[in-house]
């Protein structure tokens, strides 16, 4: 462990031994957004980073997806395409985007905007190296993505790829009848009742899990009861939404609420919302495998609270529960069949044959699509077999 490591692993233990267990969601936003050894603050060291898609299968993913993006800006009334990504890590995404647009498409790129929303200053930076030819096409922004930080008063298309599941999030897990010690594990498979007859919640069957300093001196994970009263909202609402619980813990994304909710409001004219994320299964064995990840230069340990700053953790996005927010907001949902933008009728027919079996990696990602005041493209036959 190096000595910067060791500095913000010992504030982070500081801070729990002066003001007790912290909340799972200020331990990830320390890790990974803190301004001085927080993991997307120190992203210069190329290898801590883990490849996203749209970097790892360049240029074919960013081929893909501007097809998409072209079926979606022809329901749109406007002659000028604007794509906004937000958190668009080093910029290939838009790289390729524009790449293709400028040599098949030079009419819509001519008069096209790519707005790119970056909350880290050294990305910005790095962005704007891989865009240097098209640099004229770009706005930059450096900020935020919630709440959303301008208003749009034309017609957007705002795109993301694995951005939510980068929110920092509480964790409320479902209690077994016989609890492990370590609550990284499940423990038995028998869990406590959760619903009371009339609906309501049997809130003492939940808890939510806090980072602690075990009595070995590292950082382990202990179950409290939930008390904060907008986890306990959230959690309520989505019951309301979702129904019957079919896993052992929640992923508590309050911040993917209040981004989403904020973008649609921003969105004057109207447009379309594309969220390619991962959407892992809602069950499993281990907490750090199906729910909380971390990616990045480290010793091989899936445990999100070991080398803090170094990994970059992300909690899965439930896209069924973020469609309802948009469907409640007013957002109508493209009805697609997967394969149409992700599988063989889509980005995969694209890819290298080398990277065919990038097929096998989709299965755990999904892609939401909703309108703002527009009509719905027909995207089931795929995204290949059209005028583009």
């Amino acid at each position: 462990m190096t000595t910067e490591e060791a500095r913000l692993e010992d504030r982070i233990k500081e801070r729990i031994t002066s003001d007790g267990p912290i909340q799972f969601k200020t331990f990830m936003e320390i890790v990974l957004y803190d301004p001085q050894q927080g993991f997307y603050t120190n992203l210069d060291d190329v290898t801590r980073a883990f490849q996203t898609n749209p970097a790892r299968y360049s240029p074919y993913w960013g081929i893909g997806m501007a097809k998409l993006y072209l079926e979606l800006f022809k329901c749109m009334s406007t002659d000028q395409l604007v794509i906004c990504e937000g958190g668009a890590g080093n910029g290939t995404l838009a790289r390729d985007v524009l790449d293709y647009l400028a040599v098949v498409h030079p009419d819509i790129h001519r008069k096209m905007m790519y707005i790119i929303i970056e909350i880290s200053p050294s990305l910005v930076e790095k962005q704007k190296r891989t865009l240097s030819k098209h640099l004229d096409k770009v706005r930059f922004i450096l900020s935020d993505v919630e709440p959303f930080p301008f208003a749009s008063d034309k017609p957007m298309i705002f795109t993301s790829n694995e951005l939510p599941d980068a929110f920092p999030a509480n964790l409320v897990k479902l209690e077994c009848e016989e609890p492990t010690e370590d609550y990284l594990k499940w423990g038995s498979s028998k869990v406590k009742p959760l619903f009371r007859a009339d609906g309501g919640i049997f809130w003492e069957s939940l808890s939510e899990l806090y980072v602690d300093v075990g009595q070995a001196g590292n950082l382990v994970m202990v179950g409290k009861p939930v008390m904060d009263e907008s986890v306990r909202r959230y959690v309520e609402r989505w019951h309301s939404e979702m129904g019957e619980w079919q896993f052992n813990l929640l992923i508590v994304n309050q911040k993917m609420i209040r981004w989403y909710e904020s973008l649609i409001g921003s969105m004057r004219a109207g447009g379309f919302i594309v969220t390619v994320d991962d959407m892992a299964p809602y069950y499993g064995s281990e907490l750090y495998n199906d729910f909380v990840r971390t990616y990045g230069a480290h010793d091989g340990s899936d445990n999100p609270l070991v080398n803090p700053g170094m990994l970059d953790i992300i909690c899965p996005v439930d896209l069924n529960f973020l469609q309802k927010i948009g469907e409640n907001r007013g957002l109508r949902t493209l009805n697609i069949e997967q394969a149409g933008i992700l599988g063989d009728k889509g980005l995969v027919a694209y890819m290298h044959p080398e990277f065919k079996n990038v097929r096998r990696g989709l299965g755990m990602f999904s892609v939401l699509i909703q309108g703002k005041d527009v009509e719905l493209p027909d995207l089931n036959d795929g995204v290949v077999s059209n005028s583009y």
